[in-house]
C-alpha cells in the first residue's frame, strides 16, 4: 500500500514533500532508538521499570530517524534528506521538525492524521 504524501511549504519557501503517518513499525524503530543502548532493569516485585545508561545523543539519534522515515523529499531531492534538514534555515528547519513531531509525538485519532 502506498502512502500518502503531503506537500508543503516552509516559511522560507522550501519546498518539502512527506508522509502523512507513520506506521506501527516504524514507531517501534523510533521507539528502539532510546531503549537500543540503555540498561533496563524489571522489578517482578512492583512491576517497576528503570532504565539507565542513557546516551546524551539520543534525541538527535531519534530526531534524524524520524526525518529520515518521514521526510521524502526537499525541493525535489530525495537523497541525504538528513543533511538537508540539517543545512535549512533555522526557520525552515523547526517548520519541517514541527511537521515530523505532529506525527510522531502524540498519540493521534484517525481522523487527525489525515489533517497532518
Amino acid at each position: 500500500m502506498e502512502r500518502a504524501i503531503k506537500e508543503f511549504k516552509t516559511k522560507g519557501g522550501v519546498d518539502i514533500k512527506a508522509y502523512t503517518y507513520i506506521t506501527g513499525r516504524e514507531m517501534k524503530e523510533l521507539r528502539d532508538c532510546y531503549i537500543k543502548d540503555a540498561d533496563v532493569n524489571v522489578s517482578n516485585q512492583n512491576k517497576d521499570v528503570n532504565l539507565s545508561g542513557v546516551k546524551a545523543d539520543i534525541i538527535r539519534k531519534y530526531e534524524d530517524m524520524s526525518v529520515k522515515l518521514i521526510v521524502v523529499s526537499i525541493n525535489g531531492v530525495e537523497e541525504d534528506i538528513n543533511k538537508l534538514v540539517d543545512d535549512l534555515p533555522l526557520a525552515d528547519y523547526d517548520d519541517v521538525m514541527d511537521f515530523v513531531t505532529s506525527l510522531t509525538s502524540a498519540k493521534k485519532e484517525e481522523s487527525d492524521t489525515s489533517k497532518a
